[in-house]
């Protein structure tokens, strides 16, 4: 993985955790990438900003076993 994706996923970590999120965030494919939470809240919270964002498009949602977190996936 580049480095440029690599301070991309940590600038949107970094964003989501000043809005009080604690979440990874994961390029995946060219097009996608994923967000994992551990917690449900924090989850809503985070899937709401990612929302605010126009060239993100939220695209699935992973929430069946939350000891391993929850996921969403979006495509931009």
């Amino acid at each position: 993985m580049t480095a440029a994706i690599k301070q991309i996923e940590s600038k949107f970590a970094a964003q989501l955790a000043r809005d009080g999120v604690t979440a990874e965030i994961t390029f995946c494919h060219a097009n996608m990438f994923s967000l994992c939470v551990m917690a449900a809240d924090q989850f809503a919270k985070a899937k709401q900003i990612l929302a605010k964002l126009g060239n993100a498009k939220f695209d699935s949602e992973d929430c069946s076993d939350p000891e391993c977190g929850f996921f969403a996936y979006y495509q931009f």
